[in-house]
């Protein structure tokens, strides 16, 4: 709930910035636009004609023309050029429809009157309405909403993943630990057995062969910790807490090297992360809620990891 709140005060953040002006047309372009044919019954037609003032109901439009009903509308009850923002806002939706002085278009000339009327678009001289930056504002804000929602959906892949890597990591680590001890105990035998055919001195040289298996086991698992790569940064993290040496960054390292390492899936998913990791910070790295949001998953899961 914390994070949807500020979510959506970007969202309106960035919707308050659309900016609305007032422009003249030419009749062509409305008569060609096919959003304002469609969306044509939310705009306010407001028609002048030698003085008298018409506003249009339940219009559309038919071939090249405009018809509805024009009812009578007092000339101080228009505002032509809205000047303030508060005004723009509220007539922003009115279209002005100025007719030639030739047109034979009748308005109706009295309170309370009413007139079907067919506005054809060659006798209209100008029309004045607004535009907007809506369309982009929009698109900005589905653009910034739909990276903070891959960006959500790769954490949760990537939480999903690490789990994963955890329970294979013990499940590996309970498995290599079994396999020591059975080594262990064979190491034993064979120079406890050594020792009764041969003497006090081919026994410790069993032994000491035993001791070798042991330091060859220790051997490899110190290359596997090798290879995991403990002196790369954790890329995800260092962006998310923006710090290479922060603490939470450091623990996240410390897992990397003492346990994912020390499995073949650990090291996979540790190949895997510095693949794609890169990419994914580059591509990220100007969003701050994307970033507290990586952050409070971290935290997370920090709180899971084994100490």
């Amino acid at each position: 709930m914390r994070y949807l709140i500020p979510i959506i005060v970007v969202v309106f953040t960035i919707t308050g910035c659309v900016k609305y002006q007032q422009m003249t047309f030419q009749p062509a372009d409305l008569s060609t636009s096919k959003r304002f044919e469609k969306n044509i019954k939310r705009y306010n037609v407001i028609v002048h004609k030698d003085g008298q003032i018409g506003t249009l109901e339940n219009q559309e439009i038919v071939d090249n023309s405009i018809v509805g009903k024009a009812r009578f509308t007092p000339k101080d009850s228009i505002v032509e050029r809205p000047v303030t923002k508060e005004s723009t806002l509220r007539h922003r939706k009115d279209v002005h429809l100025y007719m030639k002085p030739e047109s034979n278009l009748e308005l109706p000339e009295s309170r309370g009157e009413t007139k079907n009327v067919e506005i054809r678009f060659d006798e209209v001289k100008e029309i004045r309405a607004f535009t907007s930056n809506e369309d982009k504002i929009i698109g900005t804000v589905f653009i910034v909403l739909g990276a903070i929602l891959l960006g959500f959906l790769l954490l949760i892949l990537l939480f999903i993943l690490i789990v994963t890597v955890i329970i294979l990591s013990f499940l590996g680590s309970f498995s290599n630990k079994n396999n020591n001890n059975t080594n262990t105990g064979g190491g034993s035998n064979s120079g406890g057995s050594g020792g009764s055919n041969s003497g006090g001195s081919n026994s410790g040289g069993s032994n000491s062969g035993g001791s070798n298996s042991g330091g060859s086991n220790g051997s490899g698992g110190s290359g596997g910790s090798g290879s995991s790569g403990s002196s790369s940064g954790c890329y995800i993290a260092t962006m998310a807490y923006g710090d290479y040496d922060h603490p939470q960054v450091m623990e996240l390292r410390r897992f990397r090297d003492e346990t994912l390492a020390q499995s073949k899936g650990g090291r996979k998913f540790i190949q895997l992360y510095y693949k794609y990791s890169p990419k994914l910070v580059e591509q990220t790295k100007g969003f701050t809620l994307l970033h507290r949001l990586i952050r409070g998953i971290l935290n997370g899961l920090i709180r899971c990891l084994p100490k």
